[in-house]
């Protein structure tokens, strides 16, 4: 009885975790589209610059 219920708990955990990972990246998808984006449009910025500069588009479009 005791295994039974410590193998659901660490299964539920896990589960939890994987959920709550995947809308985490479900929600980082438009920022990793826009980063895309302004790499792929050949800026003469540097990428710390392009990462900055497209998450700060992303917060101000929300």
């Amino acid at each position: 009885m005791l295994v039974g219920g410590l193998l659901f708990d660490i299964v539920g955990k896990t589960v939890s975790f994987l959920a709550v990972a995947a809308f985490g990246l479900l929600l980082a998808i438009p920022a990793i589209i826009a980063l895309a984006r302004r790499w792929a449009v050949g800026d003469r910025q540097n990428q710390a610059t392009a990462v900055v500069t497209a998450s700060l588009e992303l917060l101000l479009e929300n």
